[in-house]
């Protein structure tokens, strides 16, 4: 599990460097995170003498070195590990270096999945995710409202987003489906929300840009039957029909995303 999970955080750095030489320490914080991230894989990976001291805290020395004992030296004849880096010995012309790197992505997850039982993208608990940005954000050295923003960025662009995509294809409201262009929205905002709420994903949608700013805005929400419902302030302006809104376009949501866009068209919608 370790090699396979190292080559996860080795294919982090994209199509045109996966492959290139890495320090143990420059992977260490993916290698952790990801075997923290559920507590069954937790416990398989840190249950040898030693390790114990790893299932609650992060050491970088020690998970540096467990990387660098382990899969490290015993990948095959294509990596090579010396003078503290590792890499693998390969020449990959330019014009297959997307081929190749969605091909070693693929079979490597199909891998570690079929190994520990998890589908990888549904294995993260959002309450450690959040703990574990807000730590890591301690080390930073930034004042309470920078920290908040930073943690916000890296978990709506994150796992948060990942866990909104598994539940919605496109925008609930126009359908745009390129999801390099969604945005995972809180209903009940960051800054009123306690920090269950702020990784409970039946607080999310998925939606657009001009849609997120709309909603984020208060001028747009939904009804108790997840009917879009339109501010007044709007009639103000003649754009509407370019920002593809109208009372009435329905979206299936769950009771619990009810209860919180209750709290959306009582405290943030502009009526």
């Amino acid at each position: 599990m370790y090699k396979h999970v190292l080559l996860l955080a080795m294919l982090e750095r994209g199509p045109d460097e996966w492959w290139k030489p890495v320090k143990p320490e420059e992977v260490a914080p993916y290698f952790y995170r990801f075997m923290v991230d559920n507590e069954d894989v937790k416990n398989l990976a840190f249950a040898d003498k030693g390790k114990e001291d790893l299932r609650k805290k992060y050491d970088v020395k020690k998970v540096a070195y467990l990387i660098r004992v382990n899969p490290m030296r015993y990948w095959g004849k294509f990596s090579c590990y010396r003078n503290g880096e590792f890499w693998f010995e390969l020449s990959i012309p330019s014009h297959r270096r997307e081929e190749v790197y969605e091909k070693t992505r693929f079979e490597c997850i199909a891998r570690v999945e079929k190994e520990l039982d998890f589908k990888i993208d549904t294995m993260i608990n959002l309450k450690d995710e959040y703990e574990y940005r807000y730590d890591e954000s301690k080390n930073m050295y930034i004042s309470e409202s920078e920290r908040e923003g930073y943690v916000k960025q890296r978990l709506t662009q994150g796992k948060f987003r990942n866990r909104l995509l598994e539940r919605f294809d496109d925008c609930i409201i126009c359908g745009i489906e390129n999801k390099n262009l969604l945005v995972a929205s809180h209903i009940k905002p960051w800054k009123k929300s306690n920090n269950s709420e702020r990784v409970d994903v039946n607080n999310g949608l998925l939606l657009c840009p001009n849609h997120d700013k709309l909603f984020d805005k208060g001028w747009i929400s939904f009804n108790g039957e997840g009917s879009l419902i339109l501010s007044p302030k709007l009639s103000e302006y003649t754009d509407n029909k370019k920002l593809m809104i109208e009372s009435g376009i329905s979206c299936e949501f769950s009771h619990e995303n009810y209860q919180y866009l209750s709290y959306h068209r009582n405290e943030i919608f502009m009526k």
